[in-house]
C-alpha cells in the first residue's frame, strides 16, 4: 500500500520546494545562501527566509572552536627524532570567504595547520623545542596560511612532545 501511494509523497515534496521556508541561525553560527547557485549572501544570527527551489543554505559555527591535531613524527634541525601534537584554537571572521573557497572547512584547517607546524618545528633543535615556548611562532605561521580563508587563529599550542625513535617496516607485496 505504501509503495502504491508513494507517488503522493513525492508530489508533496516537489510542491514544498515552491513554498518559502524559514531558518533560525543561533548566535554561535553564521550562514550563507547560494541564490540560483551563483549569488552568495551571508546570513547573520536570527530568522531568515529562503526559497528552496532556487536557494541552497548552509550554516557553520563561527565562535571559538578547536582542532586537536594528531601527533606527527619529525626530525629536528639537529637530526634528532621527536613526536609532537598540537591543538589549534580559532574563530571564523569571514564565513562567506571560508565556505565559498573550501569544501570541508574542518579538514582544511587540519591540513594547513599540520603543514605549518611541521615547517616551524623542524627548523629548531630538540633542545630549543624543549626549553622555549613556541606557541606564538606556531600561531603566526598558521595564521599566515589561513588568512585567505577568513579564519583567525586564537592560539596554537603543543599538547605533547617527546623524543622518539622511528622503526618503519616495509613489507613487499606478496609474490603470486
Amino acid at each position: 500500500m505504501d509503495s502504491a501511494l508513494g507517488w503522493i509523497g513525492q508530489i508533496a515534496a516537489w510542491v514544498r520546494q515552491f513554498i518559502p521556508k524559514w531558518i533560525i541561525i543561533p548566535t554561535t553560527h553564521g550562514g550563507v545562501k547560494w541564490v540560483r547557485g551563483k549569488r552568495l549572501v551571508e546570513l547573520t544570527p536570527g530568522i531568515h527566509w529562503y526559497w528552496p527551489v532556487v536557494t541552497v543554505l548552509q550554516t557553520y559555527p563561527i565562535v571559538r572552536q578547536s582542532v586537536d591535531l594528531r601527533p606527527q613524527v619529525m626530525v629536528a634541525a639537529n637530526g634528532k627524532t621527536f613526536s609532537a601534537g598540537v591543538v589549534v584554537t580559532y574563530t571564523v571572521e569571514d564565513l562567506k570567504q571560508l565556505l565559498s573557497t573550501t569544501f570541508d572547512p574542518d579538514e582544511v584547517m587540519s591540513e594547513i595547520s599540520l603543514a605549518a607546524i611541521y615547517s616551524v618545528l623542524t627548523t629548531l633543535t630538540l633542545e630549543e623545542l624543549q626549553t622555549s615556548d613556541i606557541s606564538a611562532t606556531l600561531t603566526e605561521a598558521i595564521q599566515e596560511l589561513v588568512t585567505p580563508y577568513g579564519v583567525h587563529v586564537v592560539r596554537a599550542a603543543l599538547t605533547e612532545m617527546a623524543p622518539c625513535r622511528v622503526v618503519k617496516l616495509i613489507i613487499p607485496p606478496a609474490i603470486q
